[in-house]
């Protein structure tokens, strides 16, 4: 009987120590496991545009993968005191590099340059892709028999307000 008691007692501090010892080896490999995908994650960078000039800006971005584009507000005027322009803005279709732009009921006629900030203007959003600047064909038609009013090269800057004088 004291042998029985002996051998179940020799049985059961087995297992407490091979318990213990796949306990503390089970621990190993979880805090192993850990620091392996931490490391993993924080070598991941988020791609994504990292010029705050740019439309898709992304300020939670670590690298920047050439996605950026860019756009800019285009305002077409024509300077008062040179006198009157032959035509309303209703009356006529705004191109930048033969893109139609479209057309507006905005006033043409400005004491002065304006901003794109001002009140009724004739004004239009334009999507320049992935340049930040550049030169394009500006070109000013009537709706009507479309007859070229208006044309010349201009310098269009992204993020900016870019005003096109017609009587220059």
């Amino acid at each position: 009987m004291k042998l029985m008691v002996h051998f179940n007692n020799i049985i059961k501090e087995s297992f407490v120590f091979l318990k213990e010892k796949f306990n503390m080896k089970l621990n190993h490999l979880l805090y192993a496991t850990a620091l392996v995908m931490s490391f993993s994650f924080s070598a991941c960078k988020k791609e994504g545009c990292t010029d705050a000039l740019a439309s898709n800006y992304d300020n939670t971005v670590d690298k920047d993968d050439q996605s950026c584009t860019f756009s800019s507000d285009v305002l077409f005027w024509y300077d008062a005191n040179q006198g009157t322009f032959p035509l309303e803005a209703s009356d006529l279709n705004f191109y930048l590099d033969t893109k139609l732009l479209g057309s507006s009921t905005g006033e043409l006629a400005r004491q002065g340059i304006p901003t794109c900030d001002s009140i009724n203007i004739v004004s239009f959003p334009f999507e320049m892709d992935k340049t930040k600047s550049g030169i394009y064909f500006v070109e000013v038609k009537t709706k009507v028999n479309p007859t070229t009013v208006f044309s010349d090269t201009v310098n269009i800057f992204a993020g900016k307000c870019n005003t096109i004088d017609l009587g220059n």
